[in-house]
């Protein structure tokens, strides 16, 4: 009985530690697929078996006494997946999705809905979202137009239609970037916006005579009235905040008010432009850029932008 049991327990670990190097063995296998979690493999004690009892001190006799037990080896309690998340990495597909946190993928196989962590999808012939080793759909809960998620929205198959387009959509600010001339032989700072202005017929570069809806950057032709908001900070920080109004004539503000419009060229706006502005001035380069130039030389917080506000017609854009 002896001899069998010190065989049993010394099979029953090397059994237990066979099933613990399958685990790793079969982590180390899945270290590149995407979506695997891995394995642990957890020991437990066998129960102990007792050939002799304890005894108690006997007053005034001997004292007491262990028990005389012996472990029968050990065994594989469970084998469990650690669900923490892993590290993203960048795949350079569009259609690989990731989740960051809890979660899982749905993805539909017929009437049955399985989940996985597992984002390597592609679109088929009919344009289904799809798992790409199985086929399955992946489903979700489809935005509505203006991009939101509806409240109750069922979950359903993700379909985007083969040479689906989405209507363009037009510029509504320019930005401009700090560009710091080394060859001009100014230490001024000079803001130069980030592409030039060109005029669509010749792609020459713009001048100041150029109207504005001849520029190439015009999507849609201004209307007269139409109006561009100027904003940005002097050099010392101070806001700027101004409009131009494009059209000839006079304009009737909402007040009752009557105003003159500030002109359709480029020379115009940056008219507009350099009465808005304190410690700067606004010029046309010969490559078309609109140059902010600081009048003095050190620290500057001078930016601009140009952008339609809201009440402005919404066919009417401009943009770099």
């Amino acid at each position: 009985m002896s001899l069998q049991s010190s065989l049993f327990t010394g099979v029953s670990g090397l059994q237990a530690n066979g099933i613990r190097l399958n685990v790793i063995g079969n982590n180390i296998a899945n270290v590149n697929t995407v979506g695997f979690k891995v394995g642990r493999a957890n020991f437990n004690e066998f129960l102990v078996q007792t050939i002799a009892e304890a005894r108690r001190p006997l007053e005034g006799a001997n004292g007491g006494i262990n028990p005389l037990a012996f472990g029968l080896g050990v065994g594989v309690s469970s084998i469990d997946n650690i669900f923490t998340q892993g590290t993203l990495e960048a795949t350079g597909v569009t259609t690989d999705l990731a989740l960051q946190g809890e979660g899982f993928f749905v993805l539909r196989d017929g009437q049955r809905r399985l989940y996985t962590r597992a984002g390597a999808f592609q679109f088929d012939g009919s344009g289904n979202l799809v798992q790409s080793k199985t086929g399955y759909v992946v489903q979700g809960r489809i935005a509505n137009t203006a991009g939101v998620i509806p409240s109750g929205a069922p979950i359903e198959d993700i379909v985007v239609p083969i040479g689906l387009t989405t209507p363009a959509k037009f510029t509504t600010r320019v930005e401009f970037k700090d560009n710091l001339d080394a060859d001009s032989g100014v230490l001024s700072n000079v803001l130069t916006s980030g592409v030039p202005f060109t005029i669509r017929a010749t792609g020459q570069p713009a001048t100041g005579v150029t109207d504005i809806n001849d520029l190439a950057q015009t999507i849609t032709p201004l209307d007269e009235g139409d109006r561009i908001k100027i904003a940005g900070t002097n050099p010392d920080g101070t806001i700027v905040s101004a409009v131009f109004r494009y059209g000839t004539g006079t304009e009737l503000l909402p007040d009752g008010t009557t105003v003159a419009r500030d002109g359709t060229t480029l020379a115009a706006l940056v008219n507009v432009i350099n009465n808005a502005f304190s410690g700067a001035t606004a010029s046309i380069d010969p490559n078309g850029n609109i140059v902010l130039t600081d009048e003095s030389a050190g620290a500057s917080q001078t930016s601009i932008s140009l952008a339609f506000e809201e009440d402005a017609s919404p066919a009417s854009v401009l943009g770099n």
